[in-house]
């Protein structure tokens, strides 16, 4: 499952506006990924509700179901701004700093 479809979606619906949708989409992949899963998960379920449901039910459904694992790639994917998408690195990097 990708999130092409939700992007061309808030694209599509929001327009330049669209990137303030993307932008909470990805933080809140972010904040899923980090630990702080209630929170990340409302973000991206407010995300989704945004979006019309006709003939996207399924779909949208789909996506708020398995935001578990699939975080650093969908964030990815809905092409936010780059300074959001530089959380992942920063957090990849702290990561490997506490391995050591």
């Amino acid at each position: 499952m990708n999130v092409q479809k939700l992007r061309e979606l808030l694209e599509d619906n929001f327009g330049p506006q669209a990137m303030v949708y993307k932008d909470l989409f990805a933080l809140g992949c972010w904040l899923h990924v980090t630990g702080n899963r209630v929170v990340g998960e409302k973000m991206v379920k407010q995300v989704l509700a945004s979006v019309p449901k006709s003939g996207n039910r399924e779909y949208l459904k789909a996506l708020g179901s398995n935001l578990a694992g699939n975080e650093v790639q969908w964030a990815q994917g809905i092409f936010a701004h780059y300074e959001v998408n530089q959380l992942f690195v920063c957090e990849a990097a702290l990561a490997q700093q506490s391995i050591r």
